[in-house]
């Protein structure tokens, strides 16, 4: 249209001389630039020419991840915000912001506001206590409650399956406090409760195990119940071995504690721990006269995360010779004359 316009315009014009037509021409050209360009940036009003568009942003949410821990404890539920489930087979679960509360059943164990460094949450940061702190009594009884429920006791984690927890609803408690029955809670849904110095003693490992607390000392053997190069053992012994501090449970098993006989086959053990103490029990009676040899691999590691050597530690012993159980024969005899009166033979 503006085009044509000034094409019009300038054959109106025929009586101008050539200097005005050329004028004329320039500043035809001169209008189409300046009328392109204000269709381009002018945006057509003067109150939206100098203004910039502003594109709303969206807020980025930050999900982190979160450890609940006395041990890796799994199966308790969180609530946080408008998010709930149930902590995984790590203790872990996802938290965005604000308070995160924590239940078994219907009861309430605890809450966080405040997100430690280390995103691991235990139990006494749920009642807001030092972490170092096993001696509380509320610490003590929604630890021993917990610990009571595991359901693989041959692991340091924690595993709450979902019976178990279901069991916890609709209780006569709420939450738990000072004066809170554990030990009835437990014996009316037919659990045994864990005793206050084993609950303890699992707190304070976990405290070590996870940094909280510093352990360097290195673990040893102080006793074994078969000693290296006896001789003459019972063929149905366990072993029983003695440490100086508590192994983890993840090094109690056949890959770490190994039994082979003297063509280094190995035996089939059921091995098992108490802390301090490992018992090595053969799933089928030793042979007789047999040599064997009990390694212990040093990679096995106490709570501290230290090592029990640098080498491997062996305990050889012989087991005892098979019975004679062949009952006495008679293999000559005579017959020989005795005097009523004779005194000696």
């Amino acid at each position: 249209i503006v085009y044509l316009f000034w094409d019009i315009l300038l054959n109106t014009q025929g009586k101008q001389n050539e200097k005005n037509k050329s004028f004329s021409v320039i500043n035809y050209h001169c209008f189409c630039f300046d009328w392109l360009w204000w269709r381009k940036f002018g945006g057509g009003n003067s109150s939206s020419s100098n203004s910039e568009t502003i594109t709303p942003t969206t807020p980025v949410i930050t999900t982190q991840t979160l450890s609940f821990i006395d041990d890796k404890v799994s199966g308790v539920k969180y609530v946080n915000g408008t998010t709930t489930g149930f902590t995984d087979a790590n203790g872990q679960f996802p938290y965005t912001s604000g308070t995160v509360e924590f239940y078994l059943g219907d009861i309430k164990l605890g809450s966080l506001s405040t997100i430690p460094s280390d995103k691991n949450v235990f139990i006494q940061d749920i009642l807001g206590i030092d972490r170092t702190d096993t001696s509380n009594v509320k610490v003590l009884k929604i630890a021993s409650l917990l610990q009571s429920l595991d359901s693989n006791t041959s692991t340091d984690e924690i595993e709450i399956n979902e019976e178990t927890f279901n069991k916890f609803k609709n209780q006569s408690i709420t939450s738990i406090d000072e004066n809170s029955d554990i030990q009835t809670l437990l014996s009316n849904l037919n659990f045994t409760k864990v005793s206050d110095e084993n609950t303890k003693r699992h707190l304070n490992n976990s405290l070590k195990y996870y940094g909280v607390v510093s352990d360097t000392t290195a673990p040893t053997l102080l006793s074994s119940s078969i000693l290296n190069g006896a001789i003459n053992v019972s063929k149905d012994a366990n072993i029983v071995l003695s440490f100086s501090d508590d192994i983890r449970k993840k090094f109690v098993n056949s890959t770490n504690i190994v039994l082979t006989d003297s063509n280094s086959n190995v035996i089939e053990c059921d091995i098992t721990s108490n802390f301090k103490t490992i018992t090595i029990n053969p799933k089928q009676d030793l042979s007789y006269a047999t040599t064997y040899n009990l390694t212990l691999k040093s990679t096995i590691e106490d709570y501290g995360k230290n090592s029990l050597g640098t080498t491997d530690t062996t305990i050889s012993f012989t087991t005892q010779a098979q019975p004679d159980v062949n009952a006495p024969t008679i293999t000559s005899a005579s017959t020989f004359s005795v005097n009523e009166n004779q005194n000696s033979a």
